[in-house]
């Protein structure tokens, strides 16, 4: 019970210095050094932000899908990506994948294979894409110039 009394009175004594020391808080001024910061001394001048202007998209690389092959019951895109390229004049680089549903490599995913109609669904880089085998083959199509016409003459007798 002697204990009890002294805690108590501990108690007491704490929660009266702090009253006290919060009860100083409303009569002296808020910051004593708020006259520095108003005379400048240093001739500070405020952070000013420039305004960020958004850069343009860079483009997405282009996905050529070549063909659909179905080992074991899972079906596969063989596809190629061309990126742009860095200078003009200059080939983009071309580089070939084979991938399943679900797969991702180099910020392309493999959505969907559809090995019926021939149409891949491709994620690249946040864009989905539907992508037909036929029209990447005749994108990719070299287009030839028609034969020319037919230069010798058939010789006539008479």
């Amino acid at each position: 019970m002697k204990n009890f009394g002294k805690i108590a009175a501990g108690i007491a004594g704490c929660l009266a210095c702090c009253t006290l020391a919060h009860a100083d808080d409303s009569v002296a001024p808020k910051n004593p050094y708020a006259t520095i910061a108003t005379r400048n001394a240093f001739r500070l001048e405020p952070l000013v932000v420039a305004p960020t202007t958004p850069s343009p998209a860079e483009p997405l690389p282009k996905v050529l899908p070549k063909g659909i092959m179905t080992i074991l019951g899972q079906a596969q895109v063989l596809f190629n990506v061309e990126t742009l390229q860095s200078s003009p004049g200059t080939r983009g680089k071309v580089t070939s994948y084979v991938l399943i549903e679900g797969e991702q490599q180099d910020g392309i995913e493999v959505i969907h294979i559809d090995t019926t109609t021939g149409i891949v669904t491709f994620n690249n880089h946040g864009t989905i894409q539907h992508i037909s085998l036929t029209d990447s083959a005749s994108a990719t199509r070299t287009v030839m110039p028609p034969p020319p016409a037919q230069i010798y003459r058939p010789i006539q007798t008479e």
